[in-house]
């Protein structure tokens, strides 16, 4: 997929690095508790390069694999503080999942249970607010859901100069739009509303495959981006 295709307002990269050292993300992460009113909005998805047919999008939809057991790298940002994480992602169809993440020290920082339509906490560092944690377990699981919901009904394809978008509604009340761009039929982008906000999730680097290597989510609603890198071969 042609990585130019979305523009690049969508997401923004650019930010200072924060310490490495554990005590201090307590201090950067605190700052989501003090609200996002500041938080930049939502930009408009803006798409170049030829549109997918109706079928390219059909089949995309179809191989993408939202059941796996990956290795991941990934780079949380905090009002433009940053946090490196690794650890593992593991996925069941429905999709529940479970989420480990290690800091650079080797130290557990977070782990996450998606389960019966709820985000449990199972591991938190003190560090970390649990309005963060509770909002990237859904981030995370709106990222799957989306293109389940999409892939499990017949979906009405809008087809568009540049893009094909499919609108998509889901069982805890969140809804929006998954747009697929180029010959391949990609799915490159997902803009999803519910009651706790808005959140962006981009989908990158696939390697002759329908399998994403990269995940960027920005959820306005509680100021955090996060940049997830696969490692290890595509399931």
């Amino acid at each position: 997929m042609n990585h130019n295709a979305i523009d690049r307002a969508a997401i923004t990269t650019k930010v200072p690095v924060l310490s490495r050292m554990l005590p201090a993300i307590g201090v950067v992460l605190s700052l989501v508790l003090a609200g996002c009113a500041n938080w930049r909005t939502q930009p408009r998805a803006v798409f170049r390069g030829v549109a997918p047919s109706g079928d390219a999008v059909i089949l995309s939809l179809q191989q993408l694999q939202t059941h796996f057991k990956r290795s991941i790298f990934a780079t949380l940002r905090v009002h433009g503080h940053r946090i490196n994480l690794v650890g593992q992602w593991i996925t069941t169809p429905s999709p529940h999942f479970n989420f480990v993440a290690l800091t650079e020290l080797g130290t557990l920082a977070v782990q996450l249970q998606r389960l019966k339509g709820h985000t449990i906490i199972r591991h938190m560092a003190a560090e970390f607010p649990q309005t963060l944690a509770i909002a990237l377990g859904n981030d995370l699981y709106m990222a799957l859901a989306a293109p389940a919901v999409a892939a499990r009904s017949s979906p009405v394809i809008s087809l568009h100069r540049h893009d094909a978008q499919i609108r998509v509604t889901g069982s805890g009340n969140w809804h929006g739009a998954l747009y697929f761009t180029g010959t391949a039929g990609h799915l490159a982008l997902t803009r999803l509303t519910s009651k706790a906000g808005r959140v962006i999730i981009r989908y990158s680097r696939y390697h002759k495959s329908f399998q994403p290597g990269r995940l960027t989510i920005l959820d306005t609603g509680h100021g955090l981006e996060m940049t997830l890198d696969f490692t290890g071969d595509v399931p």
